[in-house]
């Protein structure tokens, strides 16, 4: 087991996170910590592990979703977050890696099961609750590849079905393309958290291998293809039907997105090392709760 680096920042979530009205979230797909074959000689695992840590905690989130997390994904979060005041919700494997889910501690979070006809989905959903207010968080890493579309227009059906009728936030990884919008958007009414930032294009691509003078993510060295995508996303659904104990109905009216960027997007040694492959995702949003008659 690796040896835990220092704590930044033990404090429990704040009351306005713990009423789950205004929450702060980092996604990130963090390669497993491997080494970039951009960086220097002596740059190892644990140096790009410590980097992880320190890009992920500056923007002080709520909830962490990760992908690609070595080892089997609930030791490594515990051992490198442990001591910094996160919930480990637990670990599900993916096609790479194992997709973890930290929730800071505060927050009343419970885990719920992500199995659909017998399998586990590549997801680890938490349930977020503060007096009659509920919602759902779940850290996704979805199937890979262009081909790959019916299969993940498939797993958000069943997360939103899991939800069963609650408010439901999916962040991670989810290797979607352009053409994937109207799917999300339309048929399965979810909200993305980009354009509801506002679809700033200096925070769209969470994949950028191109070539851009100061800076070039090339994390597979020569073999790096140039690119730029979307994968990494924020989704909101909300059906508008969390029930409460007298009857009533607590639903969020509207949600706001005051702040949407990027994190390990710039170089770490030389303008070609990059933590990762992908860059994060940090995110603040603020929930609008009302109470109607049921």
């Amino acid at each position: 087991m690796m040896s835990t680096p220092p704590p930044i920042g033990t404090a429990s979530a704040s009351a306005l996170a713990q009423s789950l009205t205004r929450l702060a979230l980092v996604s990130f797909n963090i390669a497993a910590c491997q080494v970039s074959q951009a960086s220097p000689r002596q740059w190892d695992s644990l140096d790009s592990t410590k980097a992880i840590r320190t890009e992920i905690l500056h923007s002080q989130p709520d909830i962490v979703a990760l992908q690609e997390c070595p080892g089997d994904g609930a030791d490594w979060a515990k051992a490198v977050f442990g001591d910094d005041g996160y919930q480990i919700m637990g670990a599900t494997p993916s096609h790479a890696g194992y997709v973890t889910l930290l929730i800071k501690n505060g927050i009343d979070a419970q885990r719920v099961t992500t199995t659909a006809a017998g399998r586990d989905l590549p997801a680890v959903m938490a349930m977020l609750t503060h007096n009659e207010r509920q919602v759902l968080v779940a850290s996704v890493h979805l199937e890979p590849f262009q081909q790959g579309s019916v299969v993940r227009k498939y797993q958000m059906e069943q997360l939103i079905q899991m939800a069963s009728g609650k408010p439901l936030i999916v962040a991670g990884d989810t290797n979607m393309r352009a053409t994937e919008d109207v799917t999300m958007e339309k048929e399965l009414t979810s909200v993305d958290f980009w354009k509801r930032a506002g679809s700033d294009r200096a925070t769209k691509f969470t994949w950028d291998t191109v070539d851009h003078g100061t800076q070039w993510n090339r994390y597979y060295g020569d073999s790096t293809r140039s690119y730029t995508a979307r994968y990494d996303r924020v989704y909101f659904s909300n059906p508008r039907s969390a029930k409460s104990n007298k009857n009533d109905l607590i639903i969020i009216k509207d949600f706001v997105v005051p702040s949407f960027a990027l994190i390990a997007n710039q170089p770490v040694s030389n303008k070609y090392h990059f933590l990762s492959d992908h860059f994060g995702i940090a995110t603040t949003f603020e929930l609008q709760w009302t109470k109607t008659e049921a």
